[in-house]
């Protein structure tokens, strides 16, 4: 979504993306003669908000989702940041599920393990150092704001191989992991089933 804007003064423009967001352009211009140097712009818009409008608008790809899934993982176990938690990479609903059982794990089980006993971006108890997760299979839905996909986990040289399955979804223009590995669905019948 690009369009031209020149010799303005003090005007508001506002356009709703496809998703049904709204974003405000301000654009303040003093003197706008050619090339000017004087001339002064405005724009409230940053690069990457520009790139989450044009997702938001319905022109996220495959490529889009596999690049940002990637990211997430090795930016957490480049971190060490393997722990069982909640994460500003997922969507709220999946860590208010993970909250869920560390508070319940906490008053049941504060003398074990509790729900997961592995390290979940790596899927292994013990992550080596050289650790590469590869999305693939991406399938995205009609909207073009959530997407399938399997992440293949490569460890130890790749004597060590897992494929997950991950969902993620586009929230205020950010791809986030909304599920990986069934998730959700453990955690729901762990709740379910564990002793009070």
């Amino acid at each position: 979504m690009r369009k031209s804007i020149s010799n303005l003064q003090n005007r508001n423009y506002a356009f709703r993306a496809a998703s049904g967001v709204l974003l405000g352009l301000s654009v303040a211009v003093s003197g706008c003669r050619g090339g000017n140097t004087g001339s002064t712009q405005t724009l409230e818009l940053a690069a990457d908000t520009a790139v989450a409008v044009a997702e938001e608008a319905g022109n996220a790809s495959e490529a889009d989702v596999k690049a940002a899934v990637e990211k997430i993982f090795s930016d957490n176990y480049a971190n060490k940041n393997c722990k069982f938690n909640t994460y500003p990479c997922f969507t709220d609903s999946l860590n208010a599920a993970i909250a869920r059982v560390i508070a319940h794990d906490k008053i049941h089980h504060s003398q074990e393990i509790g729900f997961i006993d592995y390290d979940i971006w790596t899927q292994c108890q013990d992550p080596s150092d050289d650790v590469t997760a590869t999305a693939k299979n991406v399938k995205l839905n009609d909207s073009r704001t959530s997407a399938t996909l399997e992440v293949e986990i490569t460890q130890n040289k790749g004597a060590f191989k897992k494929t997950i399955g991950v969902s993620a979804e586009l929230v205020k223009g950010k791809w986030l992991i909304s599920d990986m590995d069934s998730l959700r669905t453990r955690i729901q019948q762990y709740l379910a089933t564990d002793a009070k």
